[in-house]
């Protein structure tokens, strides 16, 4: 798209929701997500990007249980919103592709 509120926020609210999916997201992640999305739908310049949003803003109005049972809860030290699997995704590429430079 053109406008950035269509372009960039829809890709935000996939990155959240796919965190919320994970079970890595807090309830500033829902938060967000519903502000997220009206900001889209107030700024978009079309009606793409005016009804992107509906889907999880539907269903955040209608099904809340759901999202709050995907929140991850504090017990420890660690981030609830960090992603391990997420932060070492390139690893194991950049470390083939190190090899294979011959760098070890």
């Amino acid at each position: 798209g053109i406008c950035v509120p269509c372009r960039a926020g829809t890709v935000d609210l996939h990155d959240t929701m796919q965190r919320i999916l994970a079970g890595n997201a807090t309830q500033l992640d829902l938060d967000d997500v519903a502000g997220r999305g009206a900001l889209i739908r107030a700024t978009s310049r079309c009606g793409l990007g005016a009804t992107a949003a509906n889907p999880i803003l539907t269903t955040l109005t209608k099904f809340p249980d759901m999202y709050q049972d995907r929140l991850c809860t504090q017990h420890d030290t660690l981030l609830p919103a960090f992603d391990l699997d997420a932060a070492l995704a390139g690893f194991g590429e950049a470390l083939s592709e190190l090899k294979a430079d011959g760098a070890s």
